[in-house]
């Protein structure tokens, strides 16, 4: 039973002293000045907290914090940030970030920031920095909806301050936020579904962005933007997705009146296409600032089951179930027909999406490529590894493993020219020679070692 541990990523250790000064006082901390130290540390250390400087995510880009998110939901990341701009806070928010410290709070902020995320997260409703708790505890039933409503309210407000402050007080225009809203009852009933028919969703993100309803495919959209929006709705299905988010995610340089009626706009063409093609109402309805499916669509989602069979496969590799472990993964592999969004490059959401399955898929194939080059299918982990490298040419671990396989092949000259391969490509790429594990397994290799395993 320990306190509470935090791990503190900085990128200059001198302007957060005060803060680490404090922490050591109150809680268990580590320091550590990349990101990429994290992943390796989280087995060993268990944190409760990641405290991460800004500057860090600026040079590391959101990436990192998407990653956290996938793999890592329930370690709470807060942002240690002075003055961030509006992008920035609701890239971090919508990226997975639970909240932001001011580099320059009092000491009184500090412990009620990071004891404000423990009671939400832990569960501790008279939290005490000096009370031993389980880092590893597990939240009770009903907590993520509590945490998801804290983290929904606090975005909210961020982003309406902003947006009064940047886009309207120099106008001296009314803010949208101030305008009279409409009585609870009158907007209840308008944002409850009243004629609805029962459907299945049926959507492909991997490769061309694809969409059945009740097995019938939409060959045409309204316009992009539809297209688009429509997308976005659906990554985000199991969740009310803000309407500001959509007006920055879709129109980030428009203001706010000319973004919410774009969105408007679009969101009507949508409606109108489906109720004229599918006779359906109220799929997409508003209520408190957020748009919602109505909860009795079902959704078949292609990376949904991709990520749904990693986890089996995951789970049966810890359980040293090495065979159901393969077929899970060969299983999640055959459903990555290609990067998701093919038809949507360059939208920045799109990217942060693709990268994060793209590395997944990668992943998998890794395991893939060693389990078959360690029972006896050589030739289909050759094979595999060629694809890894077709997507991830800089991968030096595949081409030790390409040199492995070539050589239990009895291919030697193979095994060789994948280790020339390899030393153009770093070259070329990072100006940097091969690693040690390279170049050992080359002298391993030219002198003929029969003791070389397959890793």
């Amino acid at each position: 039973m320990n306190r509470i541990k935090i791990i503190l990523v900085y990128k200059n250790i001198a302007s957060l002293q005060k803060i680490i000064n404090l922490l050591n006082k109150k809680y268990e901390l580590l320091s550590i000045s990349n990101c990429k130290e994290i992943i390796p540390i989280l087995a060993s250390f268990k944190p409760g907290l990641l405290l991460i400087d800004q500057f860090v995510i600026h040079q590391s880009g959101m990436s990192f914090l998407v990653k956290m998110k996938k793999q890592y939901p329930s370690i709470p990341i807060i942002l240690i940030s002075q003055n961030p701009s509006a992008d920035f806070i609701l890239k971090a928010f919508r990226n997975g970030a639970r909240d932001f410290l001011p580099l320059l709070a009092s000491e009184k902020e500090i412990t009620g920031i990071i004891n404000n995320i423990v009671r939400f997260v832990y569960n501790f409703d008279d939290y005490d920095t000096t009370r031993p708790i389980k880092v590893d505890t597990v939240p009770k039933t009903g907590l993520h909806h509590k945490w998801s409503k804290m983290k929904a309210s606090t975005h909210t407000i961020l982003i309406k301050c902003v947006h009064i402050f940047d886009k309207f007080h120099k106008s001296g225009s009314e803010p949208r936020y101030c305008k009279k809203k409409e009585s609870s009852s009158k907007k209840e009933k308008k944002a409850l579904p009243s004629t609805f028919k029962p459907l299945r969703v049926k959507i492909n993100f991997l490769g061309t962005f694809r969409v059945q309803i009740n097995q019938e495919e939409i060959l045409s959209w309204s316009g992009k933007k539809t297209k688009e929006l429509f997308a976005y709705l659906t990554l985000h299905h199991n969740e009310p997705v803000y309407r500001d988010v959509l007006m920055d995610t879709f129109w980030p340089n428009s203001k706010p009146d000319a973004a919410r009626n774009c969105l408007n706009v679009n969101l009507h063409n949508l409606r109108i296409q489906l109720e004229d093609k599918f006779r359906i109402k109220d799929v997409i309805f508003f209520k408190e600032e957020c748009y919602r499916f109505h909860p009795d669509i079902c959704f078949e989602i292609d990376i949904e089951k991709l990520k749904e069979l990693w986890k089996k496969a995951q789970i049966n590799e810890h359980q040293n179930n090495e065979s159901l472990a393969v077929y899970f993964y060969e299983q999640a592999a055959g459903l990555y027909t290609s990067d998701f969004m093919i038809d949507n490059l360059y939208e920045s959401w799109a990217e942060t999406e693709r990268e994060y399955f793209r590395e997944l898929y990668l992943s998998i194939l890794d395991r893939i490529s060693k389990y078959y080059s360690l029972n006896g299918k050589i030739q289909d982990a050759i094979q595999i590894c060629d694809t890894i490298l077709h997507k991830d040419i800089c991968r030096e671990d595949i081409y030790r493993r390409l040199m492995l396989c070539y050589y239990r092949l009895g291919e030697r000259d193979k095994a060789l020219k994948q280790f020339q391969k390899c030393k153009e490509v770093l070259h070329q790429q990072f100006k940097v020679d091969p690693s040690q594990s390279t170049i050992r397994l080359l002298q391993q290799i030219k002198h003929e070692d029969k003791t070389l395993q397959i890793f």
